[in-house]
């Protein structure tokens, strides 16, 4: 009995460092891909404008030969970006040693925030607008607060990535939904998002955020990694806030709440 336990505790830990490791390079890829399908888009759209402006049978003036150098040296980038992910997908190289204290990769001490005056509808547009899945719809409350924030704009888009992830991945929906709206309340702003995903059992609300949790005790339920919600809640704490489940039952949806200091 002894025996099996080592082999299943040693059959966990390389599972958890998968995972970690699977759950970073899908963040990192999808922070570096976005912005540049976003510039590869802008390009685009300044090829039509230049065409405008150009006849067809002129030689090149300065803008459009601008135009074709960004746009190949863009479209390089990206197929280089693909394919370092894609090797890096399919290596059996380890992201942490063993051993390793993964609560300290996230501890007060080691993470430097880089906080920047953000207005509340600002950061949730355009975060929406760079990390909102494509089979996702998200609506905001146009009734916003108006207020401005003081946030590290990395950290808490990956917050926004990771909920509305979550609402695409614990889905059994055609389209899933996610509805944003935010209120002020004890000095503090308050947003919440709510999908129309599988919900939670009301005795699981505080272990989504715990490190691994859906690896330990969620395994065969869902295509996560167990790490997203957890490092949400580091970074939602280092911004002086909370995050917690406001409501949710299981086929009924979830509705995520999380507070940040005005």
């Amino acid at each position: 009995i002894k025996e099996l336990k080592l082999r299943i505790q040693k059959k966990l830990s390389s599972q958890l460092k998968v995972t970690l490791r699977n759950k970073r390079f899908r963040l990192l890829h999808h922070n570096i891909v976005t912005p540049t399908g976003v510039i590869q888009g802008a390009l685009q759209m300044l090829s039509t404008l230049l065409d405008n402006f150009y006849d067809s049978s002129l030689s090149l003036g300065t803008n459009q030969k601008s135009y074709f150098v960004s746009k190949k040296e863009m479209d390089q980038l990206k197929e280089q970006i693909d394919e370092t992910m894609g090797w890096i997908h399919e290596s059996t190289g380890q992201l942490i040693k063993m051993g390793q204290n993964l609560s300290a990769l996230f501890s007060d001490s080691t993470m430097s925030l880089k906080k920047i005056h953000l207005s509340l509808s600002y950061f949730l547009y355009d975060c929406v607008a760079q990390h909102q899945p494509k089979q996702l719809d998200c609506y905001i409350d146009p009734a916003l607060p108006e207020v401005t924030l003081d946030l590290d704009k990395n950290m808490m888009g990956t917050v926004l990535f990771e909920i509305l992830d979550n609402a695409v991945l614990h889905n059994d929906n055609r389209r899933s939904s996610v509805h944003i709206k935010a209120y002020i309340k004890d000095h503090e702003v308050v947003i919440s998002f709510q999908d129309n995903g599988r919900g939670i059992d009301l005795v699981d609300h505080e272990n989504i955020f715990k490190e691994f949790w859906s690896v330990y005790e969620d395994i065969h339920h869902t295509r996560g990694q167990g790490m997203g919600l957890w490092i949400c809640k580091k970074y939602i704490t280092a911004h002086g806030g909370s995050i917690w489940v406001e409501d949710s039952q299981p086929e009924k949806g979830t509705t995520l709440c999380i507070s940040l200091p005005l």
